[in-house]
């Protein structure tokens, strides 16, 4: 009977597992992909660590302001007592040596010391001030990743959808190809179309077949990199609420946006922090030529007893004291690191200066990109009407005997390269706006 218990218990825990993985599929709107891969994403949960890290650092540059205090206590033993020799002068021989025992059995030894620097020529106030800034440096790189991580979300979600419109288009393609197919075989029994139609409209259904497998291969794909990016398990059965519709942009201008990106772009927050603290490092590095003043202080106890017992003998000390160190010459160590210092900072500046340039033309790019887009959006958008208004006349007069085969089959081919076209500038707009907020670091 236990044997039987055993087996349903495994046989449960076996399967409890594949039922979580089997189970109904989780609807994915935009919305909550963004809200899970802020969850989950692992280049985001690194950056909160660096984050954390950051915060930590600051306490270690306080910690230089603040006194140092120890405390080490230690305990002798002592199996054989330590000896001192002197001349037997008390009723012997001098020229004899006597050993005088001079230890205990137990020794202890307590002593508290202090440390406090006093003058470092800005050393400290450097160091907590660069720790500031490197917090403030991992913030705004908490912010770049999570703009990121948002913007790759965005992405693989309009990914998918752009890869379900295409396997719905390539779908309608077939199923009007084989359409065509069945009526052609039918006027061919009438004998109004030769066998070569037939033939030609056989092909053609062939042929669009493996293209609408690619697609339906690349909508999986992309559905796999979505799951990835929103941390779910790649067994997960997802149904992605949405569609790829054409949003028109919230209108604004080139300076505007560019304005934006120069006061919000997490990139260029970042390259400014570290500029400063480059400079920062400057003063730190040049500390180290000026003299350095400290106070030491010293509490120590002492005792010494034959028996585990301090008894009477316990004796204390105290001393303080004021330590100035002056660097003389350290071989020209400091003035090649103070040089060095200045020119990573000088380069800081450089790259800086670069970067608003090239942050400028980016936007510019995008805003170019946006324009073009939405332009093409709707030329694609009124062609399908045209497309589709081609593919009826070409039909109809295949079917009246006046037209041809190829005609059908270049109509069809124009409809579906014409709805694909539009899907695709739908895409190419989506992504161009969400990358515009992701440089303005909205």
């Amino acid at each position: 009977m236990q044997l039987l218990v055993c087996c349903i218990l495994c046989l449960w825990f076996a399967v409890a597992p594949a039922r979580g993985q089997n189970g109904k599929a989780i609807p994915l709107t935009l919305e909550a992909a963004i809200a899970s891969a802020l969850e989950n994403n692992e280049s985001l949960l690194i950056a909160s660590n660096d984050l954390k890290s950051a915060g930590a650092r600051v306490r270690e540059a306080w910690a230089d302001a603040l006194p140092e205090v120890d405390l080490n206590g230690t305990y002798t033993r002592t199996f054989k007592d330590q000896v001192i020799f002197f001349p037997d002068i008390f009723g012997g021989d001098p020229t004899q040596q006597v050993a005088v025992p001079i230890s205990s059995k137990n020794a202890y030894n307590l002593t508290i010391s202090v440390r406090q620097p006093l003058f470092q020529a800005g050393k400290i106030s450097g160091g907590i001030k660069a720790a500031k800034l490197f917090r403030q440096y991992s913030d705004a790189g908490h912010r770049k990743t999570t703009g990121e991580v948002i913007f790759a979300v965005k992405r693989a979600f309009a990914t998918v959808l752009l890869s379900g419109q295409l396997v719905s288009i390539n779908q309608q393609s077939l199923d009007q190809q084989l359409a065509n197919l069945v009526n052609t075989r039918r006027l061919f029994e009438q004998g109004q179309v030769a066998e070569l139609d037939t033939l030609r409209a056989w092909v053609d259904y062939t042929n669009l077949q493996p293209r609408l497998i690619l697609m339906e291969n690349n909508r999986r794909i992309s559905e796999n990199q979505l799951k990835v990016l929103v941390g779910l398990h790649l067994e997960s059965e997802v149904v992605i609420r949405g569609e790829l519709a054409f949003e028109p942009s919230a209108r604004s201008t080139l300076a505007k946006s560019q304005q934006l990106a120069m006061t919000r772009s997490n990139d260029l927050r970042q390259l400014e922090l570290q500029t400063a603290l480059l400079r920062e490092n400057v003063g730190i590095v040049r500390a180290e030529h000026f003299p350095q003043l400290s106070f030491v202080g010293t509490y120590q106890s002492v005792a010494q007893s034959n028996a585990f017992d301090l008894g009477s003998g316990l004796q204390s000390s105290m001393n303080g004291a004021f330590r100035l160190e002056i660097p003389i010459f350290k071989g020209f160590r400091t003035s090649a690191k103070v040089q060095q210092a200045k020119l990573e900072h000088e380069n800081a500046n450089y790259e800086l200066q670069m970067f608003r340039d090239n942050l400028s033309i980016r936007v510019k790019t995008i805003f170019l990109k946006i324009q073009e887009t939405e332009k093409r959006v709707q030329v694609q958008g009124n062609a399908i009407k045209q497309a589709e208004r081609a593919l009826q006349m070409a039909q109809q007069r295949y079917s009246e005997g006046v037209g041809t085969q190829l005609e059908s089959a270049d109509a069809l081919l124009a409809l579906n390269i014409t709805k694909s076209n539009y899907v695709q500038a739908v895409f190419d707009h989506k992504i161009a706006v969400a990358d515009l907020e992701r440089v303005i670091g909205r």
